[in-house]
């Protein structure tokens, strides 16, 4: 019994001053301003992050210019789009005009419909909706095409008009009916891409190798036009249409054609 209390009194002693040492330790802790500062920043700065970032991580919805049948800027864009083709109407001349709402491209000469196709499928970039419309058509600039544009037939000339009389009628020649691509760029930086649809591993191959070659010259014109400060942003619109419409489409714009677009 006595080697037991002996044993049991240099514990409690042993536990007395670990306290001891713990309360002065933490009266100096909490004595000291620097504690305090820590204590009440670090959950301060996390409260404030956690209240405040998400708001400013937050995007501000941003009214669209785009949206609404009933607003007021689609009716200006629908304004805009029809004095296009009212100031084509008055020139006499073919124009283009391509509906992407409507998914419609349509070929006019004097404000009336000659040739009209479905557009299969089409794809716009985002740079199109910051457009600001205008009451004036876009013009025809330049082109790439792997059709030629005037497809010529070469003939002997006859001897004599007997000798016109007796021969066949001439036809033009005739062309391969695979895939047809037509890249035509307008002024403001619009570019209207004209694709068929391939119908075989050998015309997608051939198709991509046609629009590759295509951006190869028109980064070329775009650096050049950098360089003389008239560079403007490309909008390219990509729309797909049967091989047969756009030989017609493309053959019928004369030189500086013109462009009603409604987007």
């Amino acid at each position: 019994m006595i080697a037991r209390k002996s044993y049991e009194q240099p514990m409690k002693t042993q536990v007395t001053e670990r306290l001891r040492r713990l309360r002065e330790l933490s009266r100096q802790v909490l004595g000291q301003r620097s504690f305090w500062i820590r204590a009440l920043l670090l959950p301060g700065l996390v409260l404030l992050l956690l209240v405040v970032l998400p708001v400013l991580l937050a995007q501000t919805p941003v009214p669209s210019s785009r949206t609404g049948d009933g607003t007021i800027d689609s009716l200006r864009l629908l304004q805009a789009f029809l004095q296009q083709r009212l100031e084509m109407a008055r020139s006499r001349q073919v124009g283009l005009v391509v509906d992407l709402p409507a998914r419609r491209l349509t070929l006019e000469i004097a404000g009336l419909p000659v040739r009209e196709v479905s557009i299969q499928r089409l794809r716009v970039p985002t740079t199109l909706r910051k457009m600001e419309a205008t009451a004036h058509p876009f013009v025809w600039r330049a082109y790439r095409a792997s059709i030629p544009r005037y497809p010529i037939t070469e003939v002997e000339a006859p001897d004599d008009t007997l000798e016109a009389q007796q021969r066949p009628p001439i036809l033009p020649p005739r062309e391969d009916s695979g895939g047809v691509w037509v890249y035509l760029a307008f002024d403001r930086g619009l570019e209207l891409w004209l694709l068929s649809p391939p119908t075989s591993l050998s015309e997608r191959l051939e198709r991509w190798f046609f629009v590759g070659r295509t951006h190869l010259w028109r980064e070329a014109r775009l650096v050049a036009a950098l360089l003389q400060g008239d560079a403007t942003i490309p909008m390219p619109v990509m729309l797909e249409l049967p091989p047969g419409d756009i030989r017609a489409v493309f053959r019928a714009l004369p030189d500086s054609a013109r462009l009603a677009l409604r987007y």
